[in-house]
C-alpha cells in the first residue's frame, strides 16, 4: 500500500472534528413588550407603548411611550428551577415570580402575594397570580407610541407595577 495514502487516512482519521460554537445562554438583560397578559386566569388588554428595560446592574426601567416612568430593582436567582426573580425598591422584595427566557420570548409569572412563590408558568383562577408573555424588543422602531390620554393601568402587568410603585411609597414613608 502506498505510504501517501496510509498516511492521509490516519490524519483524516484523526483530525478534530469541527464543533459547533457553544449556544449563547439567552439573557433577561434587554428591553422587552408585552404580548399577553393572564391574570388569574382571565385575558388582560396589553399596552402597546409599555416596555421594560431590565438593566445588566439589576434596575427594571418601566417606559411609557418612551419616557421612563418607574425604576425597580431584580434579582434573578438562575440557579432554582424555575429561575425566580424578586421586584422590588432596592433589595427589598415585594414581588416573588419565576422567569423562563428563551432567545427573544420571556415568560414572567408573578405573584401577588408576597410570601408566596410561583411553581409553574400559570396564572389559573383564584391563584393570586399573573403570567405576562413578553418579546424581546431589537430596534426602536419596534414600539409603537400611542396617545397616553387613559386611565392608568389598564393591564395586569401595569397593575404589578403599580402595586409595587405604592408599596414601594408606603414603605419609604414608614
Amino acid at each position: 500500500m502506498n505510504p501517501t495514502l496510509i498516511l492521509g487516512v490516519v490524519v483524516g482519521v484523526s483530525a478534530p472534528t469541527l464543533k459547533d460554537p457553544p449556544k449563547k445562554e439567552s439573557t433577561i438583560v434587554g428591553e422587552w413588550l408585552i404580548e399577553s397578559t393572564t391574570m388569574e386566569g382571565k385575558p388582560e388588554q396589553s399596552h402597546p407603548s409599555i416596555r421594560y428595560e431590565f438593566t445588566k446592574d439589576g434596575q427594571i426601567i418601566v417606559r411609557r411611550d418612551d419616557a421612563p416612568t418607574e425604576t425597580f430593582s431584580y434579582k434573578v436567582d438562575p440557579t432554582a428551577d424555575p429561575p425566580t426573580i424578586a421586584l422590588g425598591p432596592k433589595s427589598n422584595a415585594l414581588s416573588h415570580g419565576i422567569v423562563k427566557v428563551d432567545g427573544d420570548k420571556m415568560l414572567w409569572c408573578v405573584s401577588f402575594d408576597t410570601h408566596k412563590w410561583p411553581k409553574a408558568f400559570e396564572a389559573p383562577a383564584g391563584s393570586r397570580q399573573a403570567l405576562v408573555v413578553l418579546k424581546r424588543v431589537k430596534r426602536r422602531t419596534e414600539y409603537p407610541v400611542v396617545n397616553a390620554q387613559r386611565k392608568y393601568p389598564s393591564s395586569a402587568a401595569e397593575a404589578v407595577h403599580v402595586a409595587v410603585a405604592k408599596d414601594r411609597n408606603h414603605t419609604a414613608r414608614v
